[in-house]
């Protein structure tokens, strides 16, 4: 838990996710011979097995209660090896304020996100993929992004025609709270 004096934000406001790093090929997406090692995903997990000699990322999330006192809430987070017998104290602090942060309506925030990704789900049945992109979308909701990602336009030889690709998927978006504006790039149909 995180205590200020008499008051506490009990450790069962606290999630933690682990930054885990995927090979994306390299200049591109779609480069098969070289890669780079790039940040994908922040995975709910409470322990993890890592390479010796590997940096890992811990993301914390502290959801403070409405009516949580303000003050300076201090407490720390535990980190060991099974291998060991010493474990890691990291001290945290967080300043809960006396009046609520107002968002700037001017200020939206989005991240690039590659929607059907043909390599991530060659395998993978259309009710998967469905399921997939909904989690990530609220994921990403969840994660204080509200708005939707860049959609490309493609030219499509069948219907002779530019469309929005991943259209089909922006219901899944809207659904998890991720609004307009809508940024659209030309990608291939110029």
């Amino acid at each position: 838990p995180l205590v200020s004096g008499q008051d506490e934000i009990p450790a069962t406001a606290l999630t933690t996710r682990l930054a885990t790093y995927w090979n994306m090929g390299y200049p591109r997406y779609t480069s098969r011979e070289t890669y780079r090692r790039v940040p994908e995903l922040l995975e709910r997990v409470n322990e993890h097995s890592s390479p010796a000699y590997e940096c890992l990322r811990w993301w914390i999330t502290i959801h403070v209660p409405d009516d949580a006192t303000p003050g300076l809430y201090r407490g720390s987070v535990t980190i060991w090896d099974d291998d060991s017998d010493h474990a890691v104290q990291i001290p945290i602090a967080l300043r809960v304020l006396s009046y609520r942060l107002t968002a700037d309506p001017a200020k939206h925030y989005s991240a690039y996100y590659y929607l059907r990704n043909r390599t991530q789900f060659a395998d993978k049945d259309e009710a998967f993929a469905r399921q997939a992109l909904a989690n990530e979308a609220q994921a990403m909701a969840d994660l204080g992004l509200d708005m939707l990602p860049t959609l490309y336009l493609r030219y499509d030889q069948q219907q002779g025609r530019i469309i929005l690709n991943g259209a089909e998927d922006l219901d899944r978006l809207v659904a998890a709270g991720l609004s307009g504006p809508l940024p659209v790039a030309g990608g291939n149909a110029i």
